[in-house]
């Protein structure tokens, strides 16, 4: 498991936001729950008592370093990189100017991620986590 410390070193004011995708659902604290669940102050723990825990996507939005920052929840292989570009839009709709995102999954290849978002999604620069 990769410590919170290496994980906030990842994410510095240059990131607007995270994509993490993970083959479980919320519920299932896949990889990168807590921390995750840190940048958020706790929302991820407050959203397991909801419904929104058995969603394939979810969109979450917060602030960091005094910017919005956002997260996007994909479920793996259930949601379709298609589907996400409502949610990046949405992202985009919030952000002045920086839009790197910081790629994270703890089952699937970064890489093929990168991929398939570029692919599917414009306007955001993507990053692996590694």
């Amino acid at each position: 498991m990769l410590q919170l410390s290496h994980f906030c070193q990842k994410i510095g004011p240059e990131i607007s936001g995270v994509f993490w995708a993970s083959d479980k659902f919320l519920e299932e604290k896949p990889s990168f729950f807590s921390e995750i669940n840190y940048f958020l102050n706790g929302l991820l723990v407050k959203e397991l008592k909801t419904e929104q825990k058995k969603k394939k996507q979810l969109f979450f939005l917060s602030e960091h370093f005094g910017n919005p920052f956002f997260i996007i929840y994909m479920k793996t292989p259930d949601c379709q990189f298609s589907e996400l570009k409502q949610s990046f839009s949405l992202a985009e709709g919030f952000l002045k100017t920086k839009k790197d995102v910081l790629v994270v999954s703890g089952e699937k290849n970064s890489a093929d991620l990168i991929t398939g978002l570029k692919k599917n999604v414009k306007n955001f620069e993507f990053k692996p986590l590694n």
